[in-house]
């Protein structure tokens, strides 16, 4: 049997195989994962206030750990800090509520980009896209 893409066989095999298998046998023996769950919490605390509230929201769907990390009132707290400095709020029980409540409100203050421009913002857009002779389509492809 000749494998034609050997570099492609060895990635998935890594992946696949060996990588699992060996978090899988850490973990048993009572070692931390050699993975990004792995890692200690606080060192994902840290990880996390880093992060866009949408990748927050979105390794929380993914990741059962990660779930339970961010379902501690204390993360949304400094979330709910780091996003809305101005916003002053007192007697908070939930933070993660008041976090959705408070960017709800937000977002929809923000008035749309496409109502406030005009039909000259939009030309600009069509001068790029008005042949495929247009040495940007290269690029971009």
């Amino acid at each position: 049997m000749i494998f034609r893409d050997l570099k492609h066989l060895c990635y998935t095999f890594k992946n696949k195989i060996i990588a699992p298998v060996k978090s899988i046998i850490l973990n048993y023996n009572g070692y931390s994962s050699a993975s990004f769950i792995g890692l200690p919490e606080e060192i994902l605390f840290y990880i996390l206030m880093y992060l866009p509230i949408s990748d927050i929201i979105s390794i929380e769907k993914l990741c059962r750990r990660m779930k339970v990390l961010l379902d501690n009132d204390n993360i949304w707290h400094h979330l709910f800090l780091r996003d809305f400095k101005n916003v002053t709020v007192s007697g908070v029980t939930d933070w993660k509520a008041q976090y959705k409540e408070t960017y709800i409100s937000k977002t929809r203050s923000i008035p749309s980009r496409l109502t406030s421009g005009t039909l000259h913002d939009l030309m600009d857009v069509s001068d790029y896209v008005s042949y495929i002779d247009n040495p940007l389509w290269d690029v971009i492809i």
